[in-house]
């Protein structure tokens, strides 16, 4: 992408100014709007109309009666059948049929707010964060419904998939200073019981963003902060004292993993794992690098508990959020500079 089309990105400067960053945070995107000094007299925010903001407030009141409904509903159905199954069951299994009632019960509420939720959701995107994306960059392609896939995932390494539920969306792909990159939001939950009790486990949630290398390699490495990261190949040690404290580093060839891991990048990396509140892990497989931001968020969704009257704050709020992701081929240096030798260098 060329200087004019990254006119509307920011620094990495304005990403370290912010604190661990969590981007639901309503008070941190008041301050970003009134930073970001747009007009809100202007008659254009990257084509989203007041009018349909307008009515797609009036929507989200209806929808959140809707699900302030559920949620009753659902209170008094499944808490009555608790309470009587309590009161009544002389079952050595009353607390693991308890909580089987309680993963239906939020099971149904999910499904059903899914459903109740799923129109506006769609609207949503198509009125606001398809047009910031454009406005970003026009190049950019965006399909709200699909996802890396869960070959993609599975491919980097990093997590192991035993048949649990994966699903995604907001699918982003182009170009940043010359590399190709997609990313998108992914979920992977598993199912595990722990003696007589069942639970959800949420393995993964947030964005994958997948970058081309300007070289292909034969090696597979793992940068690994997540508690469910698997190795690969063997654990190593770098010549970085916080990077080890901070990282895993596991790959199958030591040479390459030591020519990956630049000294330019380690330190990057460690700053961008420093700025966020969450996990960040990293895999290098054939000409791709994958990175795993887990901020256990569904991004670009709409605020249900925020009104849309506000079109300055709504046009500010998103476009920082999208514009933390896609700084990251910047922030992280991946015009691949950083990897080239001296004599690729010339």
């Amino acid at each position: 992408m060329n200087e004019q089309n990254l006119g509307n990105v920011q620094s990495s400067q304005n990403f370290t100014n912010q604190n661990s960053p969590n981007f639901n945070q309503s008070q941190n995107f008041k301050n970003l709007s009134k930073n970001s000094k747009i007009d809100e007299n202007s008659p254009k925010f990257a084509g989203i109309s007041s009018i349909s903001l307008a009515l797609l407030e009036k929507e989200r009141q209806r929808v959140n009666a809707k699900i302030a409904k559920l949620k009753l509903f659902c209170l008094i159905v499944f808490g009555s059948f608790i309470i009587w199954l309590i009161l009544n069951s002389k079952s050595d299994h009353v607390g693991e049929y308890t909580s089987f009632i309680l993963f239906g019960a939020f099971a149904f509420y999910n499904w059903r707010k899914d459903a109740i939720t799923r129109s506006i959701r769609s609207k949503f995107k198509a009125e606001v964060v398809s047009k910031i994306i454009k406005d970003i960059n026009p190049h950019f392609v965006y399909i709200p419904h699909m996802h890396i896939s869960e070959n993609e995932f599975s491919k980097a390494g990093v997590f192991e998939l035993n048949g649990g539920t994966f699903d995604g969306n907001d699918l982003i792909s182009g170009k940043i200073d010359g590399v190709k990159f997609k990313m998108s939001d992914v979920s992977y939950t598993e199912i595990r019981r722990e003696g007589r009790n069942t639970k959800q486990v949420t393995i993964f949630k947030g964005i994958v963003f997948i970058a081309d290398f300007y070289k292909n390699f034969t090696s597979h490495t793992i940068v690994a902060n997540s508690d469910y990261a698997k190795p690969v190949g063997k654990r190593i040690k770098i010549d970085n004292m916080d990077f080890n404290n901070r990282f895993k580093i596991y790959t199958n060839d030591e040479i390459n993993a030591f020519y990956l891991l630049s000294p330019n990048f380690m330190e990057r990396f460690l700053w961008l794992s420093n700025n966020v509140s969450y996990y960040i892990d990293a895999a290098f497989v054939g000409n791709k690098i994958y990175i795993f931001i887990d901020n256990k968020e569904d991004n670009f969704e709409i605020n249900l508990d925020t009104k849309l009257t506000d079109i300055s704050t709504i046009y500010a709020t998103y476009k920082f959020s999208l514009e933390v992701f896609f700084n990251i081929i910047k922030d992280l240096k991946l015009n691949l500079e950083i990897f080239k030798t001296k004599a690729e260098n010339g």
